[in-house]
């Protein structure tokens, strides 16, 4: 999101360059005219303020809570549970209590929400969503029959992004999944194996980080020249 563009004018020296030749060098007037301009600087300022501190980057406070509000996203989080002391609750906060969360955090809800809000659903915009919220980018989508999904997602949660992803909040889920789909959630760690199908696995023909690669080049023959194919080992 960009802050919106604001051309500032110096009024004062704009002022002072349109002096006639009668009163150049006057002090009585030129402190005259710096008062007058020292408004225009001062409600310029406002002017700027007004538009450039009410975007979503550069709100704070209770301006911040209005774009929440015209978005659809409290700054409050009903139901969050973490431990004591954690991001959103003090020491003095039972389970489940309601707290808020900070100005940074609501600006990631916010834009998260408007993602939501704004998307048509289709599957490559549910896997931006939820790279979005978990800051991944290796999500996949598996489409299933009668209206069901499958989100195959890593194992790398923070609460926070859990609260939302694994629906454990109140007020909607910010993954903007299709009204009447379905959807379950698997949760992968970040390295296994698999076939070359499933591009989030690791596989035992890639020539890196493939599982296999140690025994392939200690009791066989690795092929290494391709992507797929190639053998492990030598029948006799």
């Amino acid at each position: 999101m960009t802050t919106n563009a604001f051309t500032e004018v110096d009024y004062l020296s704009q002022g002072r360059g349109r002096v006639t030749e009668q009163f150049k060098n006057k002090p009585v007037f030129d402190a005259y005219l710096k008062l007058i301009m020292d408004s225009l600087n001062e409600l310029q300022g406002v002017y700027k303020d007004l538009m450039q501190l009410r975007s979503i980057d550069t709100a704070v406070g209770a301006q911040l809570d209005l774009i929440g509000d015209i978005v659809g996203q409290p700054r409050t989080l009903v139901n969050y549970d973490s431990t004591i002391g954690g991001l959103f609750r003090s020491v003095n906060q039972e389970e489940g209590a309601a707290a808020e969360v900070d100005d940074e955090t609501y600006r990631f809800l916010i834009k998260a929400r408007i993602i939501a809000n704004t998307t048509r659903a289709t599957p490559e915009a549910i896997i931006s969503g939820i790279n979005f919220v978990t800051g991944n980018a290796n999500t996949t989508l598996v489409e299933q029959p009668f209206a069901h999904i499958t989100l195959e997602v890593q194992n790398n949660l923070t609460d926070f992004q859990a609260y939302f992803l694994k629906g454990l909040s109140d007020q909607g889920s910010i993954i903007p999944i299709p009204i009447g789909v379905t959807v379950d959630y698997v949760f992968f760690e970040e390295e296994y194996f698999g076939f070359y199908e499933d591009p989030n696995a690791l596989g035992l023909i890639d020539p890196i980080t493939g599982y296999g690669h140690g025994y392939g080049t200690s009791y066989g023959e690795l092929d290494e020249s391709t992507l797929v194919g190639g053998y492990i080992s030598d029948l006799q």
